[in-house]
């Protein structure tokens, strides 16, 4: 499956963001940064990263800001999540 971004969806999104946090997806929202949420930290964002990229194979040529991203609010703009 290629990249298209229509297909984002923000529940889908923030269950694989809570899945590399090692967290429930309930526990995040729009607000929530690597500053604000504990288990936000390289390794898990690292986890996030793999996690997209098997759900969505080619993401991040097509998005490498997403490594950088500090909030789930700049993963959705990032991505033009729905």
């Amino acid at each position: 499956m290629n990249y298209n971004p229509n297909m984002y969806k923000k529940a889908e999104i923030l269950n694989l963001l809570a899945n590399g946090l090692e967290m429930d997806a309930a526990e995040l929202d729009e607000s929530s940064t690597r500053e604000n949420t504990d288990a936000w930290d390289s390794v898990a964002h690292l986890s996030f990263l793999g996690l997209l990229e098997d759900r969505f194979p080619g993401i991040l040529d097509s998005h490498s800001e997403l490594a950088k991203a500090k909030s789930v609010e700049e993963i959705f703009t990032t991505l033009k999540v729905l």
